[in-house]
């Protein structure tokens, strides 16, 4: 199977497995304050930290090697932008369901997430 070329800045800003840690952390702190309707707080924890994540990663780390890797060579084959916009309403779900307290659609929503991440695990072409 042939892979895309991304060039480092395509590829590390929305899909590094630092950032994406970073994401689930400042995400799941973020519905806290949430759920407690402090909405300033909450999207301050859900962009600041991802912001000058994304900027060191891209100013400092060399990234060749988990390019490399077998976690590189799948986010390169199968995170698209469907997959991303997928992960995206997933955790808009998650957003809506802590804002309105239903933590159904908080689990809805990350099924969704989960979904995103393991699709090329779970159906494979």
């Amino acid at each position: 199977m042939k892979y895309k070329e991304f060039s480092r800045k395509e590829i590390i800003p929305s899909n590094s497995s630092c950032k994406n840690n970073n994401r689930l952390d400042y995400g799941s702190i973020s519905l806290y304050f949430l759920w407690m309707h402090q909405l300033l707080t909450a999207l301050i924890v859900m962009f600041i930290p991802s912001i000058v994540i994304s900027i060191l990663i891209i100013k400092y780390v060399d990234l060749r090697n988990l390019k490399k890797s077998s976690f590189g060579i799948y986010v390169q084959g199968f995170m698209t932008k469907p997959i991303e916009a997928i992960r995206f309403l997933g955790f808009t779900i998650m957003i809506i369901g802590a804002w309105c307290h239903l933590i159904w659609m908080i689990l809805v929503g990350l099924i969704i997430i989960v979904f995103g991440w393991l699709r090329g695990i779970v159906i494979t072409k």
